[in-house]
């Protein structure tokens, strides 16, 4: 199960509140015969491999190109308070 909690402040869209979580859990439920330490050792190596965890622990480069009939549109003619993510 995944949860995330968000910071209901952004909602008022105010710049100083950022609009994102604030923290998402990752919660597994697992039934198995397996010895505890067994099972702790396969979330280990989940964690490690997930390529989504990894992804949200570290800062990711988001790229947005927009697109207006057919035509990429030059974002750097826009002022900078119209740009809603860099």
């Amino acid at each position: 199960m995944i949860k995330g909690r968000l910071d209901y402040r952004s909602l008022s869209k105010k710049a100083e509140f950022a609009c994102g979580f604030i923290d998402i859990t990752l919660e597994t439920f697992i039934e198995s015969p397996e010895p505890k330490e067994k099972v702790l050792e396969l979330m280990r190596f989940a964690e490690r491999e997930c390529r989504a965890v990894d992804t949200l622990l570290r800062p990711t480069p988001v790229i947005s190109v927009v697109n207006l009939n057919g035509k990429e549109v030059d974002r750097r003619a826009l002022k900078p308070k119209e740009l809603p993510i860099s």
